[in-house]
């Protein structure tokens, strides 16, 4: 997952995009429309699809943090229910969601986060990503 400080601060976009990775010089045709993840919009060497306004990583597991095999498993279970996923996307709300969520899940701060938030003690949860139930 590329951080902010690994992000250049803005970049030049004409009839080309130029990678948003700093130092990189890979310049790909500028994408108009909708976005497509077509090898001639991939950075070769960060694999990444570029298009003016966001990038795709190649490999969804890029942009997680929690990837390890039992998680990456529980997001194969998750995609045969999920009507549609962005979790590739570098502003992917759903990248955030994984994110988060499995940190409180895995973390045991699931119960705690949501007794906070409710101001009562929480101790029974389940928690379901995009209506997918893991038990």
């Amino acid at each position: 997952m590329f951080g902010v400080n690994k992000l250049k601060n803005s970049i030049r976009i004409t009839d080309s995009v130029e990678c948003p990775v700093r130092g990189c010089k890979t310049i790909v045709p500028r994408q108009r429309g909708h976005f497509r993840p077509l090898t001639k919009y991939l950075c070769p060497e960060h694999s990444i699809f570029i298009s003016p306004s966001t990038f795709e990583y190649k490999e969804q597991a890029e942009n997680l943090l929690w990837k390890e095999e039992v998680d990456l498993n529980l997001l194969k279970r998750i995609a045969k229910v999920k009507r549609e996923s962005r979790i590739n996307r570098d502003n992917s709300e759903d990248a955030v969601t994984w994110n988060v969520f499995r940190f409180l899940e895995k973390e045991n701060l699931l119960s705690r986060y949501l007794s906070t938030l409710s101001k009562t003690e929480v101790t029974n949860k389940e928690i379901m990503y995009w209506s997918y139930s893991q038990s």
